[in-house]
């Protein structure tokens, strides 16, 4: 499926299940998933020349700071009500502060999780090293 979509990136979610001989939720759910999301985002960067990314990440910051200029003058114009709203919710996802992003994580320290399983293991070992 990641290369599917890979090469047709419009490619739906129903013609993906149909290719596949999935049902269209099965499919939806494989392509949600976050490890299907992991390895084609893993896929697409290896196909994309670095160079040109930067190029394209560069303009498109460029296009970005162009823009709100432009909306900070509009806005400070005697903006329409319908304006100002949008550029208020804009601003609010932009700051990921809509509350829609999941928070962080804490990251389990798995070496010292190894060392205590190792521990409950076998606790003589233990005690014998330290005597050492």
């Amino acid at each position: 499926m990641v290369d599917a979509l890979l090469a047709e990136p419009t490619i739906s979610i129903k013609e993906l299940a149909d290719r596949f001989g999935y049902s269209r939720e099965h499919a939806g759910q494989v392509v949600a998933s976050d490890i299907f999301q992991s390895e084609l985002a893993s896929r697409r960067s290896a196909l994309v020349d670095p160079v040109v990314a930067a190029m394209v990440n560069s303009r498109l910051n460029q296009v970005l700071l162009n823009s709100l200029d432009v909306l900070l003058e509009k806005l400070g114009n005697n903006p329409t009500d319908q304006l100002a709203l949008r550029a208020v919710v804009l601003s609010i996802k932009a700051l990921g502060m809509d509350g829609l992003q999941k928070p962080l994580e804490a990251v389990p320290d798995r070496l010292q999780i190894l060392a205590d399983r190792l521990v409950a293991l076998n606790p003589l070992l233990v005690c014998d090293a330290q005597r050492a």
